[in-house]
């Protein structure tokens, strides 16, 4: 059987399929969010696959001495990696320009 899981909603990172004695759940490598616990693995995939995406834009911040320099134009949450792919404030998307 082969599983894709989406990257996760909150950072972007690689999720995993864990299983307890009498229960299944996925969970982000990264930053360690996760589904609720269910009988079944493929229940568990399936919660994981089908929460709704956002998509924002970032804006870039002018001030060379800003402290981050981008800030999610959905939440308003300011980082300083180019390279996120997922906010870590809101978990949208970045779709740059």
């Amino acid at each position: 059987m082969n599983i894709q899981l989406k990257p996760c909603p909150f950072c972007g990172g690689i999720a995993d399929i864990w299983q307890g004695c009498d229960y299944h759940y996925v969970m982000c490598r990264r930053c360690k969010s996760k589904t609720a616990d269910f009988e079944k693995d493929d229940e568990a995939v399936d919660a994981w696959n089908k929460r709704a995406e956002r998509i924002s834009t970032v804006t870039r911040a002018r001030d060379s001495a800003y402290k981050h320099n981008c800030k999610c134009d959905g939440c308003g949450f300011a980082f300083n990696s180019r390279f996120v792919t997922h906010c870590p404030g809101c978990g949208a998307k970045i779709e740059r320009s």
